[in-house]
């Protein structure tokens, strides 16, 4: 497998991934061999091929309860200093 391809699994394993995956990034390589793939051209055009049959993907959104948090515990003052920092700015 060319270097220049190397370089190019890499990359999409880390930002699929997150980090290097060896297991990743070896699917990857052997996709593209299996598929015939030896330069970057190739590999552009497959990723289009990919995704005019498969539509782009979204970045799924995992629920979890900080989602929608808001802050229970503001404090009283809060408001006062609020206030008092707008005074100042406006008296600018």
């Amino acid at each position: 497998m060319p270097e220049e391809l190397i370089r190019v699994a890499y990359d999409k394993t880390v930002l699929a991934c997150g980090k290097l995956s060896w297991a990743y990034m070896n699917k990857i390589l052997k996709d593209w061999a299996d598929k015939g793939i030896r330069t970057e051209a190739q590999i552009q055009e497959s990723d289009e091929l990919y995704f005019i049959k498969n539509g782009f993907k979204t970045e799924k959104k995992k629920k979890s309860k900080f989602n929608n948090y808001t802050d229970a515990n503001k404090n009283k003052n809060d408001e006062f200093f609020d206030q008092v920092l707008k005074n100042m700015l406006d008296e600018e």
